[in-house]
């Protein structure tokens, strides 16, 4: 499932609020939230045609996003999305945009961050 098919997939369910904070990831969101709304079966992936099986296999509103702990099982700057912006330094908090990347979740940020440069240049 790719980022847009998310969306496309939830729609027209809204799309929640996932802030980054103090190197924790957390969603704002409620039981509407499209990252809210997911089949409670144990399946570890589903789309489109999954949704249309029977019983646990339909999505329905969950009190969880999926999503914050698939992005919270490692360091922030190993989930980084924008790949055209080093991510030099701190994390900054702020608002950011969750993406499935076929592999797991990626990050960036909502609104551009100026970057926070290390003491010394980047690290290799």
């Amino acid at each position: 499932m790719t980022a847009h098919a998310l969306a496309e997939d939830t729609a027209p369910h809204a799309v929640a609020r996932h802030m980054l904070k103090g190197q924790e990831f957390t969603c704002e969101g409620d039981r509407t939230g499209a990252c809210r709304i997911y089949p409670i079966c144990d399946c570890e992936t589903w789309n489109a045609e999954h949704a249309k099986l029977d019983g646990e296999h339909a999505p329905g509103a969950q009190d969880e996003c999926w999503v914050v702990p698939w992005v919270n099982a490692v360091e922030p700057s190993d989930s980084f999305r924008d790949y055209q912006t080093a991510l030099l330094g701190d994390v900054l908090d702020g608002e950011v945009i969750l993406e499935w990347d076929d592999d797991g979740v990626l990050w960036r940020y909502a609104e551009q961050q100026e970057p926070v440069y290390r003491e010394g240049g980047i690290d290799e």
